[in-house]
């Protein structure tokens, strides 16, 4: 007769920005044989496939040892029943009887998979960091229920987890947050470890957004002469305005290269790949832009986001503007700047590195004046009422 064999392996090909490589549990029967998804990533420079164990990981080879008892007890108990069993029905009974399926376990399996991704280019370190803020907040929120089975979650939980966000973020972002929750209970749906959707009741709304928020030319003159003896303020104020005028974001501010600058036919244009969505933005180099770039020999003194936005608080202060200044005011004044001297929507969207046209018109906020000017030039018809 024969009889299991169980054995645990290891993918060396598949190994995270972790350095660690996912640890499967092997079963073989009846000359079939499955793998099965544990939820731990050892290193695998430590492993001994001859040996079944993780060189200094006490934890990992008691783990293996009560999973692999674990098995054959599920085996021992067919025998015992007498009934002709296969993988499938041994594969069950494990997923039922399993007290591996913690919400800890899950965030940890759910980690490394991004990891990976990350590692293969998949998504972006900034998209990464976006869902370990989820896993910060929702660690902190559970703190010793997260030891509980992944059954914890639902909808009561999720609702209260909101209610705490909303302690310390906006109701947007706070939503934001819950959605990066979300993805990681699809993906306990997905491998079998979450039965029922915590979210099927779950419906947050978001709050409008405030209208876009720009610099008028006149706002952008007063802070182009504003004179300025602080030099970290000065440069603060030239990145800004370098911002300004060619609609670059912070993050690819920051990676602006010399080498991003290329020959057109009538000019010098940056052609960079957004760091957020990777398409290609193609940006004509105004001279107040390049004279910027050449005041610091191309390579701009970018500080931390922190700091940045700190410095341009006190930037709108000096210039007397009334709203808050922010690393997004830049992107927003170009688009409108560009839209204002008639600069073609499908213009804007490649100067943008917008996809679609359709996402350009969420920056098309022009100035009531050129709207004024506009009606004027195109409707000079004279009417003469009675």
């Amino acid at each position: 007769m024969e009889y299991l064999k169980v054995k645990f392996i290891t993918n060396p090909s598949r190994i995270n920005k972790k350095g660690l490589t996912p640890l499967e549990l092997q079963l073989t029967f009846d000359k079939k044989r499955i793998s099965i998804r544990t939820g731990k990533f050892i290193n695998p420079k430590k492993w001994n496939c001859e040996r079944q164990k993780v060189s200094g990981d006490n934890d990992i080879n008691d783990f293996m040892d009560a999973l692999r008892s674990k098995v054959f007890g599920i085996e021992t108990n067919f025998l015992k029943l007498d009934i002709d069993y296969n993988l499938d029905m041994i594969k069950d009974k494990l997923n039922e009887s399993s007290n591996t399926h913690t919400i800890l376990s899950l965030l940890n399996m759910f980690d490394n998979i991004l990891c990976e991704r990350v590692s293969d280019k998949v998504i972006t370190e900034s998209t990464y960091l976006k869902y370990r803020q989820n896993d910060k907040h929702f660690r902190s929120f559970l703190r010793d229920k997260i030891y509980s089975n992944v059954d914890y979650i639902n909808g009561n939980l999720i609702n209260s987890y909101y209610e705490y966000l909303l302690k310390s973020c906006s109701i947007n972002s706070a939503i934001s947050i819950v959605n990066k929750l979300k993805v990681v209970c699809e993906y306990g749906k997905s491998i079998g470890w979450i039965k029922n959707d915590p979210f099927f009741f779950i419906n947050f709304k978001k709050e409008k957004k405030e209208t876009i928020k720009y610099l008028t030319e006149e706002q952008l003159n007063k802070i182009c002469n504003l004179n300025i003896l602080d030099k970290e303020m000065g440069e603060i104020r030239d990145i800004f305005l370098f911002c300004c005028f060619t609609s670059l974001s912070y993050i690819d501010c920051k990676q602006f290269e010399k080498r991003h600058i290329c020959l057109g036919l009538k000019g010098n244009f940056i052609v960079k790949n957004r760091q957020k969505t990777g398409t290609e933005q193609k940006i004509p180099l105004m001279e107040v832009a390049e004279n910027i770039l050449k005041k610091y020999d191309y390579h701009l003194p970018v500080p931390s986001i922190q700091k940045y936005n700190l410095k341009l608080k006190e930037l709108a202060d000096l210039t007397g503007i009334d709203f808050l200044l922010h690393s997004h005011v830049a992107r927003h004044t170009c688009a409108t700047l560009l839209l204002n001297h008639n600069i073609s929507i499908e213009g804007v969207s490649k100067i943008l590195g917008h996809s679609t046209t359709t996402m350009s018109y969420h920056y098309a906020k022009m100035l009531d004046e050129t709207i004024y000017d506009q009606v004027l030039n195109n409707f000079n018809i004279n009417f003469n009422v009675v």
